[in-house]
C-alpha cells in the first residue's frame, strides 16, 4: 500500500510492505528512507485496549448518496472497547460516525483484501490506514464483506470514561473524509519500490 499525503504544502509518501513488517517514509528532498518496523509500532496499539470485548454496531440509514459519480450507501457505525487495566483502573474507546459505502468498485476489494491481511499478521498500525477512524479499533469496521470501499465519513474517536486526569488524556479526535476521484488506470511496479540509492534511515519511535 502506498500513501501519499500533503499538510503544509509539503508532500509525505509511506510505503507500507506487509511481506516485510515494514514502514517506510520517504523523503524525496533529502532523498532519505525511513524505517518502521510495524510489529512493534502495531503492538503499542493492539496492547492498549481490550479487542476480544469489542462491541461493534453498524446500522444503515437508508440513504442512498453519490460521491465522485460512485453510488453508495449511508450507514452509522458504533465500536466500542475498553483499555486495559492500569492500575486497576480502565476506560473505553469509542469509535462512531457516519460512513457512505460502496460496495461494488473493484478498487474496494484491493482495500479489503489489505486490510483482511494486515490484521491477520497483527499490524494494526497498516490496517488503520484504511479504516474510518485512525484509532486501535477503527480497522473492526471492516467485516467479512469482500469489497468494501468508503466514500466519504464523519467520524469522532475518544477515550470515555477516563478515570483520572493522567489516563489517557485524549480530546475526542473529529474526522471528514470524502472521495473527490477514483482512477481505473494500473499502477507500475515502480511507484512501490524504495529507491536503492537514497540513505536508510530508522524512524525514531513515535512514544
Amino acid at each position: 500500500m502506498r500513501l501519499d499525503t500533503e499538510h503544509e504544502s509539503e508532500t509525505h509518501v509511506y510505503i507500507y510492505d506487509l511481506e516485510a513488517g515494514k514502514r517506510y517514509r520517504l523523503d524525496a528532498k533529502r532523498k532519505e528512507v525511513f524505517v518502521m518496523d510495524l510489529a512493534g509500532m502495531s503492538e503499542r496499539w493492539r496492547g492498549s485496549v481490550m479487542s476480544q470485548n469489542l462491541r461493534k454496531v453498524i446500522k444503515p440509514t437508508g440513504q442512498k448518496l453519490e460521491i465522485a459519480g460512485v453510488a453508495c450507501d449511508e450507514y452509522t457505525f458504533d465500536l466500542q472497547a475498553p483499555t486495559r487495566p492500569w492500575r486497576g483502573l480502565s476506560s473505553v474507546l469509542h469509535d462512531h460516525g457516519t460512513v457512505c459505502v460502496s460496495q461494488s468498485v473493484p478498487a474496494g476489494i484491493d482495500v479489503v483484501n489489505f486490510v483482511h491481511e494486515a490484521g491477520k499478521r497483527g499490524y494494526v498500525a497498516a490496517a488503520t490506514i484504511c479504516s474510518p477512524t485512525a484509532s486501535a479499533i477503527g480497522y473492526y469496521f471492516y467485516g467479512d464483506q469482500p469489497n468494501v470501499l468508503v466514500l466519504s465519513s464523519k467520524t469522532e474517536s475518544a477515550y470515555e470514561g477516563a478515570p483520572s486526569p493522567d489516563i489517557h488524556a485524549m480530546t475526542a479526535v473529529e474526522n471528514t473524509t470524502t472521495v473527490t476521484s477514483i482512477s481505473v488506470d494500473s499502477i507500475q511496479d515502480a511507484i512501490f519500490q524504495i529507491p536503492t540509492d537514497w540513505k536508510l534511515k530508522k524512524e525514531p519511535d513515535p512514544r
